[in-house]
C-alpha cells in the first residue's frame, strides 16, 4: 500500500515512478542533514532528478528541526513534512552501577578497572573510527592513562559501507605498536547495550549524522 524510502539514492527514482504509475502513496525517512535534505542532494550526482524525485513524495519525514528546517527552505508545504524523531527504549538503553559495570565487563571479555571508550558504527570513512583512533592513541601517549578501544561494528570489505583500506591501516598500526590488548573488535552483536553499559565513554566522530540512533542509545 505504501513505498517507504529509507534515505534517497538513484534507484529510488525507479521505485518512486513504479509507485505513481501504481498509484501507491510514498513517503522517505531522510537520514542525513548535508546529504539527503531537498537541499544537499541537489549538489550529489544526478542532482536534479533526485531532487525533483524527492520533493514529489507524499510526505518527508524529519528526524531533527535542522531537517524539518531544510524542507522548508526547499520549498515543501508544511502539510508534507512530518517530524518523527528516532526513538530509544530506555529500559534496555539504561545506566548501571560501578559493581553492574564491572560484571558486565566480565562477562564479555572485556578489561576491568581501566576506562573504556567506545564506538558503534561501521567502519566507513564518514563514520570516523579512524580519527576516533588516532586520538585514543595520542590521549594514550599525552596522558599515560591505559584507556581500552571498544569499536562495535563491521569492519568486513565485504560489506559495502567498509573501507576495507582504513581498517587495514589501524589493524596494521594496532600490531606494529602492540595495542592489540587495548584494542577491542566486535564485528555483530545483540547486545549493544551490554557494550554501552560497560563503557566509560562513547565517541562518535562522524562527519555526517540525520540524528544517530547510536549516539542516542549512548545517551540513555
Amino acid at each position: 500500500d505504501i513505498f517507504h524510502f529509507h534515505g534517497f539514492t538513484e534507484k529510488m527514482l525507479v521505485l518512486l515512478a513504479t509507485a505513481k504509475i501504481a498509484g501507491r502513496k510514498t513517503l522517505v525517512k531522510m537520514t542525513s542533514v548535508g546529504w539527503d535534505d531537498p537541499i544537499a542532494i541537489r549538489s550529489r550526482r544526478f542532482g536534479p532528478a533526485l531532487a525533483a524525485g524527492l520533493t514529489s513524495v507524499d510526505r518527508l519525514i524529519a528526524v531533527s528541526p535542522a531537517m524539518a528546517e531544510r524542507c522548508a527552505r526547499a520549498g515543501v508545504p508544511s502539510a508534507r513534512i512530518a517530524s518523527i524523531p528516532n526513538g530509544v527504549d530506555i529500559d534496555r538503553f539504561a545506566p548501571v552501577n560501578a559493581i553492574q559495570r564491572e560484571g558486565i565487563r566480565s562477562r564479555l571479555g572485556l578489561p576491568r578497572g581501566v576506562p573504556i571508550v567506545a564506538f558503534v558504527g561501521f567502519w566507513s570513512r564518514e563514520k570516523g573510527p579512524g580519527v576516533l583512533f588516532d586520538a585514543w592513541r595520542a590521549a594514550r601517549q599525552a596522558t599515560g592513562i591505559s584507556a581500552a578501544l571498544l569499536c562495535i561494528g563491521s569492519t568486513d570489505a565485504a560489506h559495502a559501507e567498509v573501507d576495507a583500506d582504513l581498517v587495514a591501516r589501524v589493524q596494521r598500526e594496532i600490531r606494529d605498536e602492540g595495542l592489540s590488548a587495548h584494542a577491542f573488535f566486535v564485528e555483530r552483536t545483540d547486545e549493544v547495550a551490554a557494550y554501552l553499559q560497560a563503557s566509560d565513554v562513547f565517541a562518535l566522530p562522524s562527519s555526517r549524522e540525520g540524528l544517530s540512533n547510536a549516539l542516542l542509545e549512548a545517551m540513555s
